[in-house]
């Protein structure tokens, strides 16, 4: 998950309806165990950083940190997210082994 949350987002007001109509079951997630790792930038200028190690922490996510990141979007200079990849590879594998 990248630049992740659930909570109402300060600058986006517009929004705030569908955040509070479509919160996660975070119960339900854990049921799942499907494995969860968030990429987090320390500079998103959309979603706060503390709303995003929230949802992390609700997911019991382990946060990979992207420095500068902004919101990891090709305005913010990313046409690929190579920590995403490096992220995927092992549960992709897993999923093989399985």
């Amino acid at each position: 998950m990248a630049a992740g949350f659930a909570d109402r987002l300060p600058r986006l007001p517009v929004l705030d309806g569908y955040i509070d109509e479509s919160q996660p079951d975070y119960v339900a997630l854990e049921k799942i165990g499907m494995p969860v790792r968030c990429l987090i930038s320390d500079n998103d200028d959309h979603v706060p950083t503390e709303l995003s190690v929230r949802m992390a922490h609700a997911l019991n996510s382990p946060i990979d940190w992207v420095a500068d990141g902004g919101h990891l979007m090709a305005s913010d200079g990313f046409t690929t997210l190579p920590a995403v990849w490096a992220a995927l590879q092992p549960m992709l594998l897993g999923a093989k082994a399985a």
